[in-house]
């Protein structure tokens, strides 16, 4: 203040005071002048310099322009932006100058950079030292085995493949009671995840529990119905169960080189070639001269009426033709006289699924 009015009256004095005088006063005041600036202290001088550098720095941070980024190799860190509105910090530029323009040039300085070749390198790891655990076995699940049969016989004798283990009685009681769990709904015997080691098995060799004749009807699939596995079925099908050349010739292996102890001929009901020859029909070639080995069938029903004509039939085609086995094979004439063979006459009922061993012919 006192500096303003000093320099404020100066001219006004020098309006007042002769010129010659005033050239005198004029070089003294120049020179109190100069003696005065040369005594101000230093700290004056620091202190406006700044708060010049303050207000330089208020006005940047005001700016829009943002404070240019530190390099990515020294990152410095950046203080926390001002919240007050851009006015405040113009009036309050002189109190907080400085710490403004600390935080706009970012002069705290960045921690020194870790010297990588002092960082100690770890030791490779030596595998003997830490041993890999071997995998965890698999828990053992064991195969299911197979259905066992009901009973096991001496072989009913020795053949080419070995012994059958299967005696008559004990093959007819696997045949009734599969039929049984067929017709019942009962737990079967056939389990396919003991087919694949079934199978295998049966690689060396077969010892069936009984030769089937059936007749070649697709409604009659032979150890579904007796719910029987892989082996233990010798089938043999013909239209009717009719017992050609090539199905005595198939029955006469099974006896003489497999030794099964049973033989069954199979007929069922609603059977095509059976209805065929009792109604007469003429069909040429073999399914004609096929149908021609019932006629004894069809002539021993000839007085049976109409209703009742067919179904008996069936019933004597099966009874018949078990009859005639041993009359056209010697092999197994000699197997049934001997023992080693049982044959019996069977019939499938499609309505119901069971199967009727030495069935009664219908009156």
């Amino acid at each position: 203040m006192i500096k303003r009015i000093r320099f404020t009256a100066l001219p006004l004095c020098m309006c007042l005071i002769p010129s010659g005088a005033r050239a005198v006063m004029l070089a003294g005041l120049v020179a109190a002048l100069f003696t005065v600036l040369a005594a101000t202290p230093a700290s004056a001088q620091s202190d406006s310099s700044r708060r010049g550098s303050a207000l330089s720095g208020a006005v940047d941070f005001r700016a829009d322009t943002p404070p240019a980024a530190p390099a990515a190799s020294d990152p410095a860190p950046a203080g926390p932006a001002s919240s007050r509105p851009a006015a405040d910090q113009s009036g309050a530029a002189s109190d907080t100058g400085a710490e403004a323009a600390s935080t706009v040039t970012g002069t705290e300085p960045a921690p020194a950079a870790a010297d990588p070749g002092t960082a100690p390198v770890p030791a490779p790891v030596d595998p003997a030292a830490h041993p890999v655990p071997a995998p965890a076995d698999p828990p053992a699940y064991p195969a299911p085995a197979a259905a066992e049969p009901a009973a096991q016989a001496e072989p009913a004798h020795s053949s080419g493949h070995g012994g059958n283990p299967w005696s008559a009685a004990a093959a007819m009681t696997a045949l009734t009671d599969g039929n049984s769990r067929f017709v019942g709904g009962g737990v079967s015997c056939r389990n396919p995840q003991a087919e694949k080691a079934l199978r295998h098995g049966l690689v060396e060799g077969q010892t069936p529990l009984a030769a089937i004749l059936s007749c070649s009807d697709s409604r009659v699939p032979v150890e579904e119905i007796f719910d029987l596995n892989f082996g233990d079925i010798f089938s043999i099908r013909a239209a009717g169960s009719v017992p050609g050349v090539d199905q005595l010739g198939s029955i006469e292996y099974a006896v003489a080189h497999l030794g099964v102890p049973v033989v069954v001929v199979l007929a069922h009901t609603h059977c095509g070639a059976v209805t065929a020859a009792v109604q007469g029909a003429d069909e040429p070639g073999n399914l004609g001269a096929l149908l021609h080995k019932l006629d004894p069938i069809t002539q021993a029903v000839s007085g049976v009426a109409n209703a009742d004509k067919i179904t008996r039939a069936i019933y004597l085609s099966a009874r018949r033709f078990s009859e005639q086995l041993p009359e056209l094979s010697p092999v197994i004439k000699e197997a049934l006289d001997s023992g080693k063979l049982t044959i019996v006459d069977a019939v499938y009922d499609l309505d119901t699924g069971q199967v009727l061993f030495h069935p009664q012919p219908q009156p």
